[in-house]
C-alpha cells in the first residue's frame, strides 16, 4: 500500500497503525483461488471488462486477499477502483480515506459489485482503517475455463462501497 501526501499526517499515523494490531490471517496461501477475466455474459451490467472469478472452491468465510492501492484523502470521481478505507472528523470537518486501485493494486481490483447480478453479495470486504481484506461471504465454486465439468466459474460479487 502506498500514502499519498493528501492524507493529513495525524490520520496517516492514525490508520497506518503499528504491525503488532494487525490480525493475523491463517489461511494466506500464494496460490489465491481466483483468476482476471473478461465478464463474457451479456446480461452483466460489466459485460466487456474484466472480472475477478473464482478458479477452484472457495469455503466460506475465508481469506482471499487484501485490496491494495494507493490511500488517499482528496476525491477521485472518475475512478472504479476507489474503496472507502476510513473517515475521520478534523478540525474543519471531515477527512474521508480512500483506497484507489486505478494504476496500482492486485487482483482484487477487478471485484465487481454484486447489484444487478446477484441477489446478495457472495464476498465482502473487512477490517477497514489499516488495510481492506477481501473475505468470502458463501462458498464458491470454482472450474477453470475449458474444464468439462463446469465451465462457468463463480464471479465474485461485493456490495459496493467507495470514498465518494
Amino acid at each position: 500500500m502506498t500514502y499519498s501526501q493528501s492524507i493529513p499526517e495525524d490520520v496517516l499515523q492514525f490508520i497506518k497503525g503499528s504491525a503488532h494490531v494487525m490480525q493475523p490471517v491463517d489461511n494466506v496461501t500464494l496460490d489465491a483461488p481466483v483468476v482476471i477475466r473478461r465478464i463474457e455474459n451479456p446480461a452483466h451490467p460489466a459485460h466487456g471488462q474484466m472480472g475477478l472469478f473464482a478458479h477452484k472452491k472457495i469455503p466460506s468465510r475465508t481469506f482471499i486477499m487484501d485490496y491494495i492501492g494507493e490511500a488517499h484523502s482528496n476525491e477521485r470521481a472518475d475512478s472504479d477502483y476507489d474503496l472507502c478505507l476510513y473517515r475521520a472528523q478534523v478540525e474543519d470537518g471531515f477527512v474521508n480515506i480512500g483506497i484507489d486501485a486505478a494504476y496500482m493494486g492486485n487482483e482484487a481490483r477487478f471485484i465487481n459489485d454484486y447489484r444487478g447480478i446477484r441477489t446478495r453479495p457472495n464476498a465482502i470486504f473487512k477490517e477497514r482503517r489499516r488495510v481492506t481484506r477481501f473475505w468470502s461471504l458463501t462458498a464458491s465454486r470454482g472450474g477453470m475455463p475449458g474444464n468439462r465439468q463446469n465451465k462457468v466459474s463463480t464471479s465474485l460479487h461485493v456490495p459496493k462501497t467507495n470514498s465518494k
